[in-house]
């Protein structure tokens, strides 16, 4: 699967559309319970990742373990986390996120190919790989410290 490259010619309406939602369309919900919170990425019509800082990003990779359709940074670690299951964006951009949003949004065969594309990304990690690759690392080191 190759990445899809979210084109930069999005309509002014769109874009107007993005930047005058009504504040009732924003929900802090504070702290969720695990099965409301699985909810919430299952149902949501696309996750925004905009940060600049995560090592592996939890929620990203939960997100990605719900089918979410996702918007997420290019920096730090995202790329390898993600692979080409989310569409990229400038998180210092705020104008590149909010096309990448209206995009999802108004694509409805874009957000299925990406909730796939998400589900996909997220069986390559388990605890029974990490288990594995931690343990060829340890032995490595092993072996290397005793020369």
């Amino acid at each position: 699967m190759n990445p899809v490259e979210i084109p930069v010619d999005i309509k002014l309406e769109q874009n107007r559309r993005m930047i005058t939602w009504p504040a009732s369309s924003v929900e802090f919900l504070g702290h969720v319970e695990n099965n409301q919170l699985k909810e919430l990425y299952k149902n949501c019509s696309v996750f925004t990742f905009p940060s600049t800082v995560e090592t592996f990003g939890n929620p990203l990779f939960e997100a990605m373990a719900c089918g979410c359709p996702i918007v997420c940074s290019n920096a730090a670690a995202m790329p390898e986390i993600a692979g080409d299951a989310v569409v990229y964006v400038d998180p210092l951009v705020p104008n590149e996120i909010s096309k990448a949003i209206a995009r999802f949004l108004d694509d409805e065969a874009l957000r299925t190919e990406f909730r796939k594309r998400a589900k996909k990304q997220s069986i390559t990690y388990s605890w029974t790989e990490t288990s594995r690759k931690t343990t060829e690392v340890l032995m490595r080191a092993g072996v290397h410290s005793k020369m």
